[in-house]
């Protein structure tokens, strides 16, 4: 009996024994946190994707160190004209432990400013593309709207942004997707509008409405939306041509999408070569003033 006593005690020291390794072996170990990625800078503020379980991040900025608890800092403070800079996930310690520093990005004040009055950009959702409007002063004469800010591209024209603007001349860069409704509407003196490239996708309602000078517009062959009265005037003078890269009209587009109300409007569907169709058209147009100047003298 003694011998099964002593046998039955060891039998349950040891599956207390091995009961207390399980467990002990059951518990995780601290895990660290990733490394704080997709750094960016918009005008004086610092962003980046947020790290998942992190109790809070921390910026250093050139040796300086700020604790803050979002994924964002804002750099105005800051006015030296160059900066290094590193942001570290922060964990509970516990369960989690801190990243390691991020890869460093070097902050420039002179660089992240609009120095251009004539616009005003805003970061989109998407953190990596602008949308641009009018600035404190309305520009006026030829007007080319820029293709990038803060090394990124513009990709939305905001809508009711030009209105009301003196330009005689619009070009519009390849990195539009989006021209939002009255973006340049009532622009009196504007005479011909060209957009580059095929990034555009679609144009809002009246983007182009009440322009009374207006002879020369394309649309390229991206365009799957255009919105009703994208061109209307009533004006029956000068007659306005629409280069267009569709062979045809397509879905998507307004049924008086090219209705200039009583303005009589030419379409040219099919044209390749936008640049070589301007260029025709303005020698054209130089011939025919010159060939009236002399029908007068």
């Amino acid at each position: 009996m003694k011998s099964i006593k002593k046998i039955t005690a060891l039998i349950a020291c040891a599956l207390l024994i091995f009961s207390f390794a399980a467990c002990n072996n059951g518990q995780s170990e601290p895990v660290q946190l990733n490394k704080v990625t997709g750094l960016i800078i918009t005008d004086n503020s610092l962003t980046w994707d947020a790290v998942p379980n992190a109790q809070g991040y921390t910026v250093n900025v050139s040796g300086k160190k700020v604790t803050v608890k979002t994924n964002s800092f804002d750099l105005s403070a800051f006015e030296v004209k160059e900066t290094v800079i590193r942001v570290m996930a922060n964990g509970d310690e516990q369960n989690y432990l801190s990243s390691q520093w991020s890869n460093r990005i070097v902050y420039d004040p002179s660089n992240y400013k609009n120095t251009d009055p004539r616009f005003s950009f805003t970061l989109n959702s998407d953190l990596s593309s602008y949308t641009i409007s009018a600035g404190e002063e309305k520009p006026t004469g030829v007007l080319q709207i820029p293709s990038t800010f803060n090394n990124r591209p513009v990709t939305v024209i905001a809508r009711n942004s030009f209105t009301d603007c003196e330009i005689t001349k619009l070009i519009i860069p390849e990195t539009i997707k989006v021209i939002e409704r009255y973006a340049f509407a009532r622009c009196l003196l504007l005479e011909s509008i060209q957009i580059k490239g095929n990034a555009l996708t679609e144009i809002g309602e009246y983007a182009f409405s009440f322009n009374r000078a207006l002879k020369l517009l394309n649309i390229p062959q991206s365009v799957a939306v255009i919105g009703e009265y994208m061109v209307g005037t009533n004006d029956k003078e000068p007659t306005l041509t629409i280069y267009i890269g569709a062979a045809e009209v397509q879905e998507g587009w307004h049924e008086t999408a090219l209705d200039g109300f009583n303005k009589p409007v030419e379409t040219v569907f099919g044209v390749e070569n936008f640049d070589e169709a301007f260029e025709n058209y303005e020698k054209d147009n130089d011939s025919e003033a010159d060939s009236e100047t002399e029908n007068q003298q």
